[in-house]
């Protein structure tokens, strides 16, 4: 057996997330306590009370979530489980390099944070949207998104070859929607208010760059995939660079986990607020892996 850990993203998001850890567990107790000292709100009080509409919000969400996350790798570290490989989805990355020891515990939180108030700020509320296309390939919704002029709808999310997941301008939504259901696809809007990982968010990037350059970056204890191609990090990467460009490129999970099951993966913890990518995976490998949900594994012991 071979052993990945897969981290969630946002969207993964809900309120009440992480009461259960908090309230049993001193380590996950403390993982809340280092975010709110550094973010400056009571993460907690966020992640428990807030409403889902104020929880959605990028500034809140991605902070929230990541704690939820650390604070379950922090009780699944008990459990003696030491992975072969790791990869987080888009924010989930932030974790996935925690648990890869590239980072601490407190500069994920620091650089977590400036990257959410980069995206909120450098990024016009309401400018783009996102839509999860189904049941279409990949070939069909790429053909589509090169079609529509100025590079105004582009593949943000390859989640499976069933699902993927399109950020797109505004203004070209309507004519966007028509296409799809021109072949036969279905379209989900998602409840999200910036066109994440499309060069929309270019200035974002560059806005966060200024933190980002101010920390260092150890090489992966584990072999760690990466969003922005798919592959295993190596001694010729930058994280400063991938860092950089994944907040405006499209997120390869399906690249990643195809990848993974070459390199022999054949079980998968996922640990996120709620189970996200367990679909992905089974559609990927053809429902070949195992997938647990740490989540609930770890609950069912309180």
């Amino acid at each position: 057996m071979k052993v990945a850990l897969v981290f969630g993203g946002q969207g993964a998001q809900f309120t009440g997330m992480g009461q259960k850890v908090y309230d049993h567990s001193q380590k996950a107790w403390n993982v809340f306590e280092l975010a709110t000292s550094i973010v400056g709100y009571d993460v907690a009080t966020m992640c428990f009370e807030a409403p889902q509409e104020e929880l959605n919000k990028t500034a809140y969400c991605q902070i929230c979530t990541l704690t939820v996350e650390l604070a379950l790798y922090e009780i699944f570290k008990d459990q003696g489980i030491w992975p072969d490989a790791v990869a987080g989805f888009s924010l989930g990355e932030y974790a996935a390099l925690v648990a890869s020891n590239v980072i601490s515990v407190d500069d994920a939180f620091r650089l977590v944070s400036a990257r959410a108030q980069a995206m909120e700020d450098s990024v016009k509320d309401g400018i783009g949207k996102m839509a999860a296309v189904i049941n279409l390939s990949v070939e069909q919704v790429e053909t589509i998104c090169n079609v529509i002029e100025n590079n105004k709808a582009m593949i943000a999310n390859y989640n499976s070859y069933k699902q993927l997941v399109v950020s797109m301008a505004t203004d070209i939504y309507d004519e966007f929607v028509v296409k799809i259901k021109s072949l036969g696809g279905q379209i989900i809007s998602l409840k999200v208010n910036r066109p994440f990982h499309h060069s929309m968010m270019r200035p974002a990037a560059d806005d966060f760059n200024a933190t980002l350059q101010k920390y260092k970056f150890s090489m992966p204890n584990y072999p760690l995939y990466i969003n922005v191609t798919g592959e295993k990090f190596n001694e010729y990467d930058s994280f400063y660079e991938k860092l950089y460009e994944q907040i405006y490129t499209p997120v390869q999970w399906i690249r990643t986990i195809e990848n993974m099951l070459l390199d022999g993966i054949d079980t998968f913890y996922e640990i996120s607020p709620k189970s996200t990518l367990s679909s992905f995976i089974n559609n990927i490998s053809h429902d070949t892996a195992t997938i647990i949900d740490v989540q609930n594994k770890i609950i069912s012991h309180f």
